[in-house]
């Protein structure tokens, strides 16, 4: 169990290492938070299914639906993402925006 903990934690730190330079200072605190409750719930072995630039276009295109969300209402929205749009195209994204404090993301192949 702890392997596969320590497992998830270098996969999520190496998102975080490919990211934050694209981030200011000020955000990359913010950005590391949101990569660990982003994927919180989500399994090591879905994880390590994706490659690293998946997981980084994935976390981006959330980052940026966060930013537009309205933390007072709840928001569901599923979408495919486009390769120009999102930078990747290979899942198809369920994301649950459910308050100000949790996000859930969850994809499954096409």
């Amino acid at each position: 169990m702890n392997s596969r903990l320590n497992q998830k934690s270098d996969i999520l730190e190496q998102v975080f290492s490919r990211l934050k330079k694209h981030f200011s200072e000020r955000e990359q605190k913010t950005l590391k938070q949101f990569i660990c409750n982003v994927y919180r719930d989500v399994a090591t072995i879905d994880l390590t299914q994706m490659s690293q630039t998946d997981l980084c276009g994935l976390t981006v295109s959330l980052w940026r639906e966060a930013q537009q969300w309205k933390c007072d209402e709840a928001k569901v929205r599923v979408f495919n993402p486009d390769v120009e749009q999102d930078e990747y195209s290979n899942f198809l994204i369920f994301s649950l925006h459910v308050s100000p404090c949790k996000s859930v993301a969850i994809w499954f192949r096409r």
